[in-house]
């Protein structure tokens, strides 16, 4: 990874293109080696917040309606509480208030209304916030930063005069603009609401149900999405099934200390009532992006770039790995014991994924494979398990497990 600042004048497309013509330049003086690369600029902010943005913005639109809609249930019991107020206003009027102070007591009703109900929905934050940040299990970027500042506050003293225009205007400005005849004959008369104000509060209520339908709507496409994520087969069962993470520092512990605390931890783990079984693995499905690792097949050609034929994501996997997870063998066999001893033979296991891409037309029991390097130690292919989502639903990477 590179970071770089972009010169005065300079826009992402163009420093794209510029090192899209570099790379260029690379692949013709280096023709043995750069084969295959390529590179991609991002801005700091996407990289760091990309994937939560969407649906940050999408929560933020579903609130915008939910506010819209309360401001048109708030108008509509304003303007029903003018038309029950004409009297009170026909008094203020013949008692010489003017238009600007009546208007100004209707705009103060709004004012308080509306502060009063930022108070509230700021005490419900304060709330809200610690359970968002209790549950977001690492999926929101800068976790640590969220919190109610005076950027919260300044936020919310905005959206209380937003709203307080939105729902005030419109009534106070109806009791301000009636002369005062109008305000003495409708006082003295018991009737509906005017035409006008009556297809107005239609409108609102129109207005309402259609806010209101759209979300509804795209909750129910939400829910439909998370029920098809929850459907996808992510190759074993997820039923009482429970993960913990957690990295042991290098400089406290030794390579044979580190191995002790492993069995122990393991062994303590499983000891626990109502634990069947427990393992280890160095990256847990569903939780991890990809890590693509080369390794070179026995045999084969090396790659250009390179004296590693191949590429698959590379899991390390403790005891009993497969069987506590649920994933099948389909050919071959799974780890036992002795596999995890240092001085047995060096054995791999492979995905289905991994066979239809390296092995298409072979079978890749018996087969030998390095990872990482020309130093490094050939492992045979003793089984194929089943594919597992490692990365996004659906999606099956070449995976490589050693014990």
């Amino acid at each position: 990874d590179m970071i770089g600042r972009l010169a005065p004048g300079s826009t992402l497309q163009s420093a794209q293109a510029e090192m899209a013509g570099l790379m260029s330049q690379w692949a013709v003086t280096y023709p043995d080696h750069h084969v295959g690369h390529g590179l991609q600029m991002r801005s700091l902010i996407e990289e760091e917040v990309g994937s939560a943005r969407p649906i940050l913005l999408l929560l933020l639109g579903a609130v915008g309606i939910v506010l819209l809609i309360a401001c048109a249930n708030v108008t509509s019991l304003l303007l029903a509480r003018g038309e029950e107020r004409r009297r009170e206003v026909a008094v203020r009027s013949a008692l010489g208030a003017s238009r600007g102070r009546i208007l100004q007591h209707g705009m103060i009703e709004s004012f308080l209304l509306a502060a009063l109900g930022g108070i509230l929905g700021l005490l419900l934050a304060l709330v809200g916030v610690k359970g968002l940040v209790a549950l977001e299990a690492g999926a929101i970027p800068r976790v640590e930063e969220i919190g109610l500042d005076l950027r919260v506050l300044g936020f919310t003293g905005l959206v209380i005069l937003l709203t307080t225009g939105l729902a005030g205007l419109l009534p106070a400005l109806r009791e301000a603009t009636r002369t005062s005849a109008d305000s003495h004959r409708e006082a003295g008369m018991r009737i509906t609401a005017g035409g006008s104000t009556a297809r107005f509060r239609r409108g609102l209520v129109v207005g309402e149900i259609a806010f209101s339908v759209l979300l509804v709507v795209g909750a129910g496409l939400l829910i439909r999405s998370f029920q098809k994520l929850l459907a996808e087969d992510p190759g074993f069962p997820t039923e009482n099934l429970y993960f913990s993470s957690f990295s042991l520092p290098a400089a406290d512990y030794s390579p044979e200390e580190a191995v002790v605390f492993f069995d122990q931890l393991v062994e303590g783990a499983r000891a626990l009532p109502g634990v069947r079984d427990a393992t280890l693995m160095n990256r847990p499905p569903l939780l991890w992006a990809d890590q693509s690792g080369r390794f070179h097949i026995e045999g084969r050609e090396a790659a250009p770039s390179g004296p590693l034929c191949c590429l698959a994501d590379p899991i390390s996997v403790g005891r009993d790995f497969f069987e506590t997870l649920g994933i099948s063998a389909v050919s071959g066999r799974l780890f036992q014991a002795q596999d995890h001893n240092i001085e047995s033979e060096s054995v791999v296991i492979v995905d289905e994924a991994a066979v239809s891409r390296w092995w298409p037309d072979q079978d890749p029991l018996g087969q030998r494979i390095r990872m990482g390097s020309e130093e490094a130690d050939w492992m045979t292919v003793v089984g194929v398990v089943e594919n597992v989502t490692f990365d996004a639903p659906g999606e099956y990477w070449p995976h490589v497990y050693t014990p």
